[in-house]
């Protein structure tokens, strides 16, 4: 699959580093003036209300991409001046170092329909928003692949991948998407009824 491609995945890892929010650092660092501990343990809930989605991201091995993109969480380097706007240097480097000790500490897991990550106060309150707009975006285009997968009653061949998105972040997820269902990314010109995505 092409989304398994080392160079596609860095790539993909390098724009959901870019939404962390400098604002959520901001807000840690006055808990923390507050006495909070950001080696608390907590959690980050995601689910979906679709009980066929619920089952393809299971089988599609969903998990393994929420850990990876975990794991691989970072500060990019060409962004570290967006978050001097808030933070000093001092600050910035606190969460760098703290972000890379402590990402493979994380861990994902399935219980009662929800996917659940668990791991420390301080990357719970990092991950949120990237991660909620990587389920998010996941959950809608699993959503608008199988209605048209009904429309052609499951037949894969009768349709492909035709799409520009605004951003490569979208790009890669309508591709790991397609892949896993076995929907193709060109058009088979050998089938004469081609329902276009």
């Amino acid at each position: 699959m092409i989304t398994d491609n080392k160079k596609i995945l860095q790539i993909f890892q390098k724009h959901f580093n870019s939404r962390l929010a400098a604002i959520d650092m901001v807000l840690f660092c006055k808990k923390w003036e507050n006495g909070f501990n950001p080696l608390t343990r907590n959690g980050i809930v995601l689910q979906t209300n679709k009980e066929q989605i619920f089952n393809q991201l299971v089988e599609h091995n969903y998990l393994n991409l929420i850990l990876s993109v975990i794991q691989n969480i970072e500060i990019e380097t060409s962004c570290r001046d967006i978050y001097f706007s808030h933070l000093d240097e001092k600050a910035l480097t606190f969460f760098e170092e703290f972000i890379i000790k402590h990402r493979e500490e994380c861990t994902v897991s399935i219980k009662d329909n929800l996917f659940i990550i668990e791991t420390y106060d301080l990357l719970a309150d990092l991950l949120l928003v990237p991660l909620n707009q990587l389920h998010s975006e996941i959950l809608n285009t699993y959503n608008h692949f199988n209605g048209f997968l009904k429309v052609v009653d499951g037949d894969v061949n009768r349709i492909f991948l035709n799409a520009n998105t605004a951003t490569a972040f979208s790009y890669f997820i309508q591709i790991w998407v397609c892949e896993n269902l076995g929907i193709p990314l060109a058009q088979n010109i050998n089938n004469s009824i081609t329902a276009v995505i």
